[in-house]
């Protein structure tokens, strides 16, 4: 897995997140990177908006923000999408991603199929 951080910027008080949407996934989570940025994996289908509110859901959730903090500032209809959080940091935005990006550079055979082993 690539080892390249999706690009974070500070604009005015807000941070920027640059994402990978994948709607109509069996489960919701981050999946590591593509690219320069971080996918994640959304049970809600691409129509009607609804991948884009279950998206705001997701962070908010994983972010520990209210939702309202949450903008889709760029690809409102696209798997690219950028997502501003007002009242973060960047440096918090920041660790947070490595926290996703070190979850998903585990080699197989670590973690939980170790841990069953025992």
């Amino acid at each position: 897995m690539s080892s390249r951080k999706p690009h974070i910027a500070l604009a005015s008080p807000v941070a920027r997140l640059h994402l990978k949407v994948v709607p109509g996934a069996s489960r919701e989570r981050c999946a590591g990177m593509h690219g320069d940025r971080l996918k994640i994996r959304l049970r809600a289908p691409a129509v009607d908006g609804k991948a884009n509110e279950a998206l705001i859901t997701f962070l908010a959730r994983e972010l520990d923000v209210p939702a309202r903090t949450l903008t889709i500032v760029a690809g409102e209809k696209s798997r690219e999408k950028t997502v501003a959080v007002a009242g973060m940091t960047a440096a918090a935005l920041s660790a947070w991603q490595d926290r996703q990006q070190t979850r998903h550079q585990q080699p197989l055979g670590t973690g939980a199929q170790e841990a069953a082993a025992s």
